[in-house]
């Protein structure tokens, strides 16, 4: 909780930060906890102290595509701060145990018009998520799988990478079936993606763990 203070103290007024944290209540959550559906209308905003967290659409067919994942000092379903249908567009689960506050949306509004730099953060928070999505789109519509694959793991190895020297693990262990729910495909395609990486020298596995050569996978990406 500390950490988190801290981080808000960059971000928000002491004043801000002294009200916001005494209208949230915690919550404590284990991995592959729901915190809510996406058709439902769940009408608070949460922060991620601790833990990681996955937000997540379900498409007709019954396959997952994971949009985001968050980590500590992230803020999610603050959308439903500027959506008068206030319901939430995406799915949220626990990746890993976490912890959260949790703020009703109508409180948060209160703050935001008393406190200017709320809604700034607010923005920020948007804005930020919004650039990712770009970043996805552009990726799905002008890159093969292969360059895909080689992209998520260099973002996922600045986000949570650990270092390895030469090489970048990860402070989870990445699936080919988690690989998939984030790119929108199946595990057999990210397998033949990862299985080419790998041939050619820019990754390797121990003991079913997966590590990078980050500079090997960001040539690999932008080569022609």
């Amino acid at each position: 909780m500390n950490k988190f203070y801290d981080f808000l103290k960059t971000k928000l007024s002491i004043e801000c930060i002294t009200e916001l944290l005494a209208m949230t209540s915690v919550k404590i959550l284990k991995k592959g906890d729901l915190i809510f559906s996406e058709s439902e209308k769940c009408k608070n905003i949460f922060f991620i102290v601790q833990g990681n967290v996955n937000l997540y659409k379900d498409s007709f067919d019954g396959k997952r595509k994971v949009i985001y994942l968050l980590k500590n000092n992230s803020i999610f379903n603050e959308n439903i701060l500027l959506d008068r249908f206030e319901r939430t567009c995406t799915g949220s689960i626990a990746f890993t145990d976490i912890k959260l506050l949790s703020i009703p949306a109508k409180k948060m509004k209160e703050l935001m018009f008393k406190y200017p730099e709320l809604s700034f953060f607010i923005i920020e928070s948007l804005s930020l998520k919004n650039r990712r999505l770009c970043r996805q789109l552009k990726n799905t519509t002008t890159i093969n799988m292969d360059k895909r694959v080689a992209s998520k793991l260099i973002k996922l190895s600045k986000d949570y990478g650990i270092d390895k020297s030469p090489y970048i693990g990860f402070s989870f262990k990445v699936t080919n079936t988690y690989l998939a729910e984030m790119l929108g495909t199946n595990r057999e395609t990210i397998y033949r993606s990862l299985k080419k990486l790998s041939s050619l020298g820019h990754l390797k596995y121990e003991d079913g763990y997966l590590f990078i050569l980050e500079d090997q996978l960001t040539n690999f990406f932008y080569s022609k």
